[in-house]
């Protein structure tokens, strides 16, 4: 467990009459060494770029996440998810979001940010609560503005996207264990749509993304419309999640446009969104799963996997033994 966390846990359950909210806790620097919480990402490695300024990568008990200073949202945030922890022990904890201890201040968003936004974003989680339903603690843990972007609230957040979320875990539990890695796409940060060709996509679907006018949100704008958000919360065009089986050596990518989608989605739409890891690659600027080897890392990105993520392939029935002659 990491140390703040567990330093957090200690005032809670050892102060008598505590009050419902703890005292601050101060970031352990240990916390933003990703070697701390290796055990999440060494068996893929961490998500690589070439932009490594004001970034600061936090660890956290069940997830790690790299924080992107100037747009006060993640570039990424990575778990592993395995069937054993899926318990369904806990639900959603009415819990509001906070600052995460270790993200400078000035680079963290804010509740403000968010209030009464004019698009009505919600705060959209990039590593789900329910991910970690087997414990309370760390449910509570994914509340933090560093695991979040502004993302369009009930018909996406609040729908297929979070149909995807559950997908994962239903995937999770067939197969075993999954490597989750989650962020937004944020373009050149002006333009507000991407075009994704067939021709580009492994996958073989087109796909567009096309979000809100607003490119950021903040406190100031969300008070008054005339005030412009200097430095906002940037609001990225669209989301993506990737799925990694290692024991099958099956990646699974999805992009999706943040904006408000039609109701009653699922599985069909699901497929629709699938792109290879390379797509990814190309829109983000980040290069993925280099602790495997080039070859096959190579290999994986380029292709689309054919199984789907929710029904894993049957394992291969053994051979049978040819009886001896009597």
């Amino acid at each position: 467990m990491p140390i703040r966390l567990a330093l957090l846990v200690a005032v809670l359950l050892l102060t008598p009459g505590v009050a419902t909210a703890a005292p601050r806790a101060e970031c352990d620097p240990r916390n933003t060494l990703p070697e701390t919480c290796k055990a999440i990402w060494d068996g893929i490695g961490l998500p690589a770029s070439n932009a490594t300024s004001g970034k600061i990568a936090v660890c956290h008990d069940r997830y790690i996440v790299s924080h992107d200073n100037a747009s006060k949202t993640p570039d990424w945030v990575l778990e592993l998810l395995t069937a054993r922890k899926l318990t369904n022990k806990y639900k959603r904890p009415a819990t509001g979001f906070s600052p995460d201890l270790c993200v400078p201040k000035e680079s963290t968003a804010t509740a403000g940010d968010y209030a009464k936004n004019a698009d009505k974003m919600a705060i959209g989680h990039m590593a789900p609560s329910e991910d970690f339903n087997n414990s309370i603690v760390n449910m509570r843990d994914t509340f933090v503005f560093s695991n979040a972007i502004p993302q369009a609230g009930s018909s996406f957040n609040g729908a297929i996207w979070r149909s995807l979320e559950n997908e994962v875990r239903v995937a999770a539990k067939a197969r075993k264990k999954l490597y989750v890695v989650t962020g937004p796409i944020r373009g050149d940060g002006i333009t507000r749509k991407i075009s994704i060709a067939k021709a580009d996509n492994a996958c073989g679907g087109a796909i567009e993304l096309e979000t809100f006018k607003t490119r950021s949100i903040c406190k100031a704008l969300n008070t008054k419309k005339a005030n412009e958000c200097d430095n906002g919360v940037a609001v990225p065009v669209g989301v993506y999640k990737i799925a990694y089986d290692p024991d099958h050596i099956a990646a699974f990518g999805f992009v999706m446009a943040n904006r408000n989608h039609k109701k009653g989605l699922g599985r069909q739409y699901m497929q629709e969104s699938r792109v290879n890891i390379g797509v990814i690659e190309r829109l983000t600027g980040l290069r993925f799963f280099d602790a495997l080897p080039e070859a096959e890392r190579a290999a994986l990105v380029n292709r689309c996997e054919q199984t789907t993520l929710w029904l894993p392939p049957k394992p291969k029935a053994k051979a049978k033994k040819k009886r001896k002659p009597a």
